[in-house]
């Protein structure tokens, strides 16, 4: 397996044995540049940033999001049990958070989103000062 866009989990007092290394299934994120939101205005426009907010767990289930695909895995041996498309191009948004009570918020250009963790949109609350152009 290569060295980029996996999960692995190991035990966290050693970290020499894993439990798994599996493909996320996101083949676009990139250490530097990836987020094209931050800088937008001024000298730095379309600088980007390092880093994205795109994992989130529950007591039972592991998200991941960039932006454009939400993806779910099993956090006990790695398995990916479920994705959705939500906007066409990744990284133009982020931010992603999920409950025990089953709630997954995440930005998507002007909104926060909430969905149930089977995907089912719930409601989308308009944040149009926060879409940056």
């Amino acid at each position: 397996m290569s060295s980029t866009n996996e999960l692995i989990k190991a035990p966290l007092a050693s970290l020499n044995t894993l439990t798994y290394n599996v493909a996320s299934g996101y083949s676009t994120f990139t250490e530097l540049g990836s987020i094209y939101y931050v800088y937008t205005y001024g000298h730095y426009a379309g600088a980007g940033a390092n880093g994205f907010n795109g994992l989130s767990m529950n007591s039972t289930t592991l998200f991941g999001y960039d932006g454009a695909t939400l993806r779910k895995w099993d956090p006990n041996n790695g398995t990916q049990t479920g994705t959705a498309s939500v906007y066409p191009a990744p990284f133009q948004s982020g931010g992603l958070v999920v409950d025990d009570c089953n709630h997954l918020f995440f930005g998507k250009l002007d909104s926060i989103c909430e969905y149930d963790t089977s995907f089912n949109r719930v409601t989308a609350l308009l944040m149009p000062t926060l879409y940056l152009t």
